[in-house]
């Protein structure tokens, strides 16, 4: 079992976070921000919902809720070289944005069973560069959306002496995305705008071990 349980941890560690351009949000938590983000394994209000699901089973209240926004101010630079072989700096337009949040975590009645619901923003924010940038025929403006809904269910057991949570969740997603770039071969130069909305569904699994009662795994 040890030799199981130190293979599996090796081989987690292991594994990469792929991000979507940027536009991934996980500003989710005050706590979870100012921890760098190493609440996984351990967060201890709602918003366990986004992070590990699994977790909203070891709150000691009935009820648990979390509210928030986060508010994001993007910026970036692209230095490079223009027609007249110079190297110029470009900087989009300031676009900043508000990103509320919303988790509730439920004890129900049976026992060692919670239900959670978050309300979240996955993946936002945009970019606006001037009409004069060397990438305009790549993009002028880029703004993407995606607000999911997703309820879970936890389920609280444990395995000899070591207490384990399991939870799985759906998500609804409501999405759209609207992008502009300038047409070349043409003067004027022209702006192709496209824009498209969609919804879809997602599904999540969560899972907390505690190996001691300093030490949790998620």
């Amino acid at each position: 079992m040890k030799k199981l349980f130190t293979c599996g941890m090796l081989f987690l560690l292991n594994i990469g976070l792929a991000y979507s351009g940027g536009f991934q949000i996980n500003d989710q938590s005050a706590r979870a921000v100012s921890m760098g983000f190493s609440t996984v394994a351990n967060p201890t209000d709602a918003s366990a919902i986004f992070y590990n699901p699994a977790a909203i089973t070891g709150f000691d209240e009935t009820l648990n809720f979390a509210l928030g926004a986060s508010y994001i101010m993007p910026g970036t630079k692209f230095t490079g070289i223009t027609t007249m072989n110079q190297n110029d700096t470009y900087e989009p337009e300031n676009w900043n944005f508000l990103i509320p949040h919303f988790y509730a975590a439920w004890k129900t009645p049976v026992e060692n069973l919670s239900f959670g619901l978050g309300v979240f923003v996955p993946f936002g924010l945009g970019t606006r560069w001037p009409q004069d940038w060397p990438g305009r025929f790549l993009a002028n403006e880029t703004y993407l959306q995606a607000i999911e809904i997703n309820p879970n269910l936890a389920y609280s057991f444990k395995l000899g002496e070591i207490p384990v949570s399991l939870s799985a969740g759906w998500g609804y997603v409501m999405g759209n995305v609207e992008m502009k770039k300038t047409l070349d071969n043409f003067f004027p130069e022209p702006i192709l705008t496209l824009q498209g909305d969609g919804t879809s569904s997602t599904f999540n699994f969560g899972l907390q071990i505690g190996i001691t009662d300093k030490l949790k795994f998620g």
